[in-house]
């Protein structure tokens, strides 16, 4: 058995296929839809690489059947800006892509989904300063509302099949070579363009205050939610 890891040529993915590869894991499956493998670079032999898209059923489930993995890092998905821009194709990606990989584990026995959901799954009606578990989520975006929908419906999964399913909600994510827009992409550009020498507008109001983590802290943070108890 193995390790397989949706979105796993993106920014999350390939650090967390970096890190499985340096504890010992053989060949994790890294199923993406882009054909840009410029992040693995390094380690591009070492990885099973698969192409498919998380919208069709049909590729998600010949993947989880021919390699039979111990656990999926799913961590494929549409950033917010993009799914703005088009809420089917989010849908299709986000939403019913993991239905697709939660069935795939229930159908073929896969103990263990990891779910990388996001603070985007709340809007900006919060009261109080502490955000915690019984703060509504009423996200403003069509992104957030997939992934709150992929949250509970990997609890449902976790309820009546007995799924090991978890969630980290990831902030914004920084780190260098950011390419995707995001609403807060902001965050990674911004260290990037002043480095470079060149100005940069921020898209936000002086007083936003958001959370950021950077890139090999999120891989890291994952991997331990898999390992823990």
């Amino acid at each position: 058995m193995t390790v397989l890891i949706t979105g796993g040529t993106g920014f999350i993915g390939a650090e967390v296929a970096r890190l499985l590869l340096n504890r010992g894991e053989e060949r994790p499956v890294i199923f993406h839809v882009s054909g840009n493998t410029q992040r693995l670079g390094d380690v591009l032999d070492r990885v099973e690489l698969v192409r498919g898209d998380l919208g069709n059923f049909n590729h998600i489930l010949d993947v989880v059947k021919k390699f039979r993995p111990s656990v999926i890092y799913h961590l494929g998905a549409m950033l917010s800006v993009p799914s703005e821009a088009d809420p089917a194709s989010a849908i299709y990606t986000n939403a019913m892509g993991t239905f697709h990989v939660l069935e795939a584990a229930r159908l073929f026995d896969v103990p263990q989904v990891l779910f990388s959901s996001s603070v985007g799954t709340y809007g900006y009606d919060i009261t109080g300063n502490v955000i915690d578990d019984s703060t509504l989520q009423r996200p403003g975006l069509i992104y957030g509302v997939t992934k709150v929908f992929g949250e509970h419906l990997g609890l449902s999964y976790k309820r009546k099949y007995n799924l090991d399913y978890r969630c980290i909600r990831y902030p914004s994510i920084i780190g260098p070579g950011v390419k995707t827009p995001g609403a807060v992409q902001y965050t990674s550009w911004v260290i990037e363009e002043c480095a470079k020498g060149k100005p940069f507008t921020i898209w936000a109001q002086p007083e936003t205050r958001f959370p950021v983590l950077y890139f090999k802290d999120a891989a890291r943070a994952i991997v331990q939610l898999a390992d823990a108890p």
